[in-house]
């Protein structure tokens, strides 16, 4: 059995932050997420769902950052 996502991918990966933080400073700061038809939609952004074996990568792709997410609030505002 594969408990962790480095016994399975040869991509170097970084040490990851908590994997729901992104989930839940979106509510935090007030914002919502919908899951349908396959995709999270964040209001400014869609992001497929897939098996996270798909997504091995050594980035995050997303940034939650309080002041990035200050300035994607005022851009949206």
């Amino acid at each position: 059995m594969i408990e962790r996502l480095d016994e399975f991918t040869k991509v170097e990966l970084p040490d990851l932050l908590d994997p729901y933080e992104p989930l839940v400073v979106p509510y935090e700061r007030g914002g919502v997420f919908f899951v349908e038809n396959g995709v999270a939609d964040f209001e400014l952004r869609r992001v497929p769902l897939r098996d996270w074996r798909a997504n091995p990568a050594p980035e995050p792709i997303v940034e939650i950052d309080p002041a990035v997410l200050d300035d994607v609030d005022r851009e949206a505002n």
